[in-house]
C-alpha cells in the first residue's frame, strides 16, 4: 500500500528475532535437541540480524533436507541474513 494520509490507518514494525522468539521456533523444529543444541546454534548467530520469516524458512530446510545440518550449514543462513538485511532499504518515507 503506499504511504500516504488516508492509506494506512497505522503502521506496524516487525523488528528482527530476538533470542527468545528463535529459541521458542529452534524448539518446535527441533523437538529431539536439548538445551545444550540450542545454545551452540545460539552462539554461532547472535549477532546476526534475523527475521522470524528468513530463520523459519532455514529451519525448515533443515528439517526437511537430511544432508542439510542446522550447524554445519549455519554459512547459508548468514549469507541470507546479509542479503535480506532490510534495516536501511525503507528509511525514506512520507512519515519520517
Amino acid at each position: 500500500a503506499l504511504l500516504r494520509p488516508g492509506r494506512i490507518d497505522y503502521q506496524i514494525e516487525f523488528s528482527y528475532a530476538i533470542k527468545n522468539q528463535i529459541k521458542g521456533m529452534y524448539n518446535r523444529f527441533f523437538t529431539k535437541n536439548n538445551e545444550e543444541d540450542f545454545d551452540n546454534f545460539w552462539k554461532k548467530i547472535k549477532n546476526l540480524k534475523l527475521t522470524m520469516s528468513l530463520l523459519q524458512s532455514y529451519f525448515y530446510q533443515c528439517y526437511q533436507s537430511e544432508e542439510m545440518n542446522l550447524i554445519e550449514n549455519i554459512s547459508e543462513l548468514k549469507k541470507q541474513a546479509t542479503e535480506h538485511n532490510y534495516e536501511n532499504k525503507f528509511q525514506e518515507t512520507l512519515y519520517n
